[in-house]
This record gives structure tokens, C-alpha cells and sequence, in this order.
């Protein structure tokens, strides 16, 4: 096999590669409150575990999971989310997350630096 033949195999095994190569630090956080308006409200995040969300503008969210309602009230907060949220007749405490976004992807990540998971944006 002549070297251009290789290089050519090389070079297209970098660009195949490149465009899959985005791990979980290539999330960005979201800082504002406009951007959290602009790329996260009012659009429907569904999650691989079946649960779906949706932020008002108002300041509530709904969805559902497993069957049962998810619902409750949000606020930005300096630079996280904020949150009550309540899962059938299950009502949890109100915490604060950092929202991170990828392309058509975004997760809250809490102070541990856990998530619930990935969520795409619909």
C-alpha cells in the first residue's frame, strides 16, 4: 500500500473519529438566566429512563414519569436552577442544580457532580 493510499485511510479515520468524540466534559454549562430561557424552557426534555419535563416560562414545570405526574416550581438562581419537585404523591425537597448543555443534549448536575442522566431536548 503506497504512503498517500495510508495518509488517505489516516486522515479519514480522524474525521470519522472526530465526529464522535464528545464525552461528558465536553458539556457546557448554561450561566444566565436568558440562556437557560433560550435553550432549555418551554422545549421537552426526555430522558432514557421515559421521564419527560417541560419548564414554563411562568415557573413550573410538568411531565411525567412511569405513569405518575411530574410536576413543580423552578427558579434561576445566580448561577443554577433551583427546584421543587413533586413525582406522583411523592413531594422532595427543593434543590439546586448546574444545567450543562451538548448539542441537543443537557443534564443538571448537583453538587456531588451526579445527574439524573442526559435528557434530549425535543
Amino acid at each position: 500500500m503506497g504512503t498517500g493510499k495510508r495518509l488517505s485511510i489516516v486522515l479519514a479515520a480522524c474525521v470519522i473519529f472526530a465526529g464522535v468524540s464528545a464525552h461528558a466534559d465536553d458539556f457546557e454549562r448554561i450561566e444566565t438566566e436568558e440562556e437557560f430561557f433560550e435553550k432549555i424552557v418551554a422545549k421537552r426534555l426526555e430522558y432514557q429512563s421515559g421521564a419527560i419535563v417541560v419548564f414554563t416560562p411562568e415557573g413550573t414545570f410538568d411531565g411525567g414519569f412511569s405513569g405518575s405526574p411530574v410536576w413543580g416550581e423552578w427558579v434561576w438562581r445566580d448561577d443554577t436552577i433551583c427546584h421543587q419537585i413533586n413525582i406522583g404523591e411523592k413531594r422532595y425537597k427543593v434543590t439546586c442544580k448546574t444545567p450543562q448543555i451538548l448539542g441537543k443534549k443537557v443534564r443538571f448536575l448537583r453538587e456531588d457532580g451526579s445527574s439524573y442522566g442526559e435528557a434530549r431536548i425535543r
